[in-house]
């Protein structure tokens, strides 16, 4: 085990710590346990259904910042830059 985290580019700790999760559940227990799940950050969809609405109702002409500021401003919605854009597609 002392090559394995210069090889995997992980400290030792964290190369045994694989190690025990391969051996306890295969392949399978090396990938992220969060994968497949919804992000505790997102937006819910019916936020984000009243932000598309919201910005093809009144700031259809704004770009992305002022769309965040007036979102926020007038509507309490604050949205990432990458909803921003979403919305405006």
């Amino acid at each position: 085990m002392t090559v394995a985290p210069d090889l995997l580019g992980v400290t030792r700790r964290q190369a045994h710590r694989l190690a025990r999760q391969f051996d306890e559940h295969g392949a399978g227990g090396l990938r992220h346990r969060a994968r497949g799940r919804p992000s505790n950050r997102g937006l819910g969809p019916h936020v984000r259904q009243m932000a598309i609405a919201y910005v093809t109702e009144h700031f259809r002409d704004f770009g992305p910042t002022p769309v965040s500021q007036l979102l926020l401003k007038y509507h309490g919605l604050r949205v990432s830059r990458d909803t921003r854009r979403a919305c405006m597609r």
